[in-house]
């Protein structure tokens, strides 16, 4: 199966669990961040939301480092969002190099989208063109609307245990106060409102039929820029 190395924590062996679920030998962990990512241009994460969340496709980048939001803004995904790395990950391993890392996400555990992984495609081919790294003869994808930058985002839990009812779709901008779900129990006794806390753009919704108290449901940005705004506030620091 797929292990994905980029958001691994340590065991307590001291070895990654991905490693070790893969079968993999324990001396990749050196080998890696020593021999091979040291070798790389840009180094590239595609992953999609775990059990039945949905995320509208983004790349995820490390605040206050320009030269990857510049080659966000060529990846060209719907959104860009700043996110810390997680210790002792693949990125981190990369940051701590100075090797570029975007990391893509989209769509939904066990489900294939053919538009997102189209615009993963696309993304990679504008960046590597950018890199000087496609062949002349290969038509580079166009940029059809820029990228919206979300510095800031937090999750909407539920405070309710039941039944789901989602109200808007993923991706949409929302004002403070609207409807976004409702969370019933299944005898009719209980119907609570889910709202959302300020404007912002939605990127991930949960798609569970099933909440618990406490369960993510609603990925809500709380700060956004442009692109061009972004990026000067990124030159002034």
């Amino acid at each position: 199966m797929p292990i994905e190395l980029s958001q691994t924590e340590e065991t307590s062996t001291g070895f990654s669990l991905a490693l070790k679920q893969g079968h993999w030998p324990a001396e990749w962990l050196i080998i890696l961040p020593k021999k091979f990512c040291p070798l790389q241009i840009i180094a590239w994460i595609f992953i999609q939301e775990v059990h039945s969340a949905l995320t509208l496709q983004q790349i995820r980048i490390t605040p206050k480092k320009p030269e990857l939001l510049k080659l966000a803004s060529i990846f060209n995904a719907p959104f860009t969002v700043y996110v810390s790395n997680i210790s002792k990950s693949y990125r981190t391993t990369c940051h701590k190099i100075g090797t570029p890392i975007l990391l893509f996400e989209g769509g939904k555990s066990q489900s294939s989208n053919k538009n997102i992984v189209t615009q993963g495609v696309d993304g990679v081919m504008r960046v590597l063109d950018h890199l000087g790294m496609l062949g002349s003869g290969i038509e580079v994808p166009k940029k059809k609307s820029p990228t919206i930058v979300v510095t800031s985002s937090k999750w909407i839990r539920a405070q309710k245990s039941g039944l789901l009812h989602l109200k808007i779709p993923c991706n949409k901008y929302v004002e403070k106060g609207e409807f976004l779900a409702t969370i019933t129990d299944p005898y009719g006794t209980m119907r609570f409102k889910v709202l959302a806390p300020n404007n912002g753009y939605i990127i991930n919704v949960n798609q569970a039929p099933i909440v618990y108290q406490g369960d993510a449901i609603f990925h809500v940005s709380t700060q956004s820029n442009t692109i061009e705004q972004a990026l000067q506030e990124d030159k002034k620091q």
